[in-house]
């Protein structure tokens, strides 16, 4: 006789089978019910005795691991990006307050000597 989930099938009925493998699929989907959302924060208890959904256990919560330090590697990458924006906008403000200084200075000579010569043209 073919055992399934450590029990010999014969002695199974329809209906305790079905509630087996649902007791055995709630956590999981739980689990998908959360992640579809993208909360990614519970972790899946795997049982000790092992079973035909062990690997199915134990895949999800290296899924979950996995997309938990792939998220978190993101946040530090987008902090990071963040940081050096408001970086370079500091700087592009100070190089653009020095520009306008020195293009107004530049307007002021070139007014000064537009004087000068016009001084110098009336006395010829």
């Amino acid at each position: 006789m073919a055992k399934i989930l450590g029990l010999e099938w014969p002695s199974w009925s329809k209906r305790h089978y079905r509630r087996l493998i649902q007791k055995k699929l709630t956590p999981l989907t739980d689990i998908y019910s959360k992640a579809v959302v993208g909360d990614f924060s519970q972790n899946l208890s795997i049982p000790e005795e092992e079973d035909e959904f062990t690997e199915i256990y134990v895949g999800t919560q290296l899924m979950l691991e996995i997309i938990r330090e792939k998220l978190a590697r993101i946040d530090d990458l987008s902090a990071n990006l963040e940081n050096k924006i408001e970086e370079k906008t500091v700087e592009l403000e100070r190089l653009n307050k020095s520009l306008v200084g020195r293009e107004l200075k530049m307007v002021g000579l070139k007014k000064e000597l537009a004087k000068q010569k016009g001084a110098k043209d009336g006395k010829s």
